[in-house]
This record gives structure tokens, sequence and C-alpha cells, in this order.
């Protein structure tokens, strides 16, 4: 999860679900954390015993290390609550996904992404819940080949019909 203490991103659901969670993960929360936001991970963390499976990285990510971290990610987690939709923005992180044929999941809501996201099979797209949160990051982690290796053809596919930089300017309303 990148910048995860940006404007319209929760952690709070995914993090109620993933005591739920079968198999082996590492969680990777990677970008600034505001002292509130910074308390908020240590009582969750302490809550749901899960020191073991977080790794904090609290510091502004520069692209280089942002896409080191993104090529050593098996899938990309982007949390937005489902009322961020009407803030008109959707995750640079999801065009960096795209250009490095990364698999995502997404919570509905966010414009543009979830769509894209749905429509051509880059990831799965989930409620903002813990129940839709285990029960996908479940099936994720069980058809984790399935998933990474769809992702890559279809955003192989979107990379050579699809300009990602001009959807992102609607998207961002600039001209």
């Amino acid at each position: 999860i990148f910048n995860p203490d940006a404007k319209g991103k929760s952690i709070d659901a995914l993090f109620d679900g993933l005591p739920f969670v079968e198999g082996k993960y590492k969680i990777v929360l990677a970008g600034y954390f505001s002292q509130p936001f910074d308390k908020k991970v240590e009582i969750l963390i302490s809550s749901h015993n899960l020191a073991d499976k977080v790794i904090l990285v609290k510091k502004f990510l520069e692209t280089e290390e942002r896409f080191h971290y993104l090529n050593a990610a098996d899938i990309v987690l982007l949390p937005y609550e489902s009322t961020y939709k009407r803030n008109k923005a959707t995750s640079h992180i999801l065009a960096e996904c795209i250009v490095l044929r990364k698999a995502v999941i997404i919570t509905n809501g966010v414009a543009e992404g979830d769509e894209l996201v749905k429509r051509n099979e880059l990831g799965l797209v989930l409620n903002d819940d813990p129940i839709d949160w285990s029960k996908n990051l479940n099936y994720a982690l069980k058809n984790l080949n399935k998933i990474k290796e769809t992702a890559w053809k279809n955003s192989v596919a979107i990379r050579h019909r699809w300009d990602y930089k001009e959807e992102l300017k609607k998207v961002y309303e600039i001209s």
C-alpha cells in the first residue's frame, strides 16, 4: 500500500479483515505517515496482533524507490473509502501498476479506477469492509499466479490501446 495516509484512503476495514486471512502474507505500508495516522496504525497492528505481518516504511518515497517496492510486490492494494469517488480522483499508483504490469486489489468507488480494473481484469475489485477484504485476500493468495498472469497480459493490452496519461488528465481535471 503506497501513500497510505493520503486523503481518501482507509486501512481500517482491511486491517479488521486481516485476522481472517489464511496463508502466509506480508503487507507493506510505504509512504508518508502523519502523527495521527502513525498512532492509528500502531493501534490497528497491536489490536489485531499483526506485528509479524506488516512492514512499515514511514517516509516519502522517491520515484525510483517506489518502483523498487512496486516491482517487489505480488499485488498492490489500493484501499480507498467508497466515498472517495466524489473527490474525482484515482490513484497514480494504478497507472504505475499498469505500466509495471502489476495486479491490484482496489475498492469500489474509486473514480475511473475500479471500472478500469473490472473491465480489463487487472486484479480484484471489492467493497471496503472486513469481510470482503478477507474473502478477496484469501482468494488472491490461493490464485496468486493466475491473477498475476492475467494482470500481466491485460496490462500489456491496455498499454497498446490506451493512453493512461490522457485518462489521468480527465480524472484529475487538468488540461
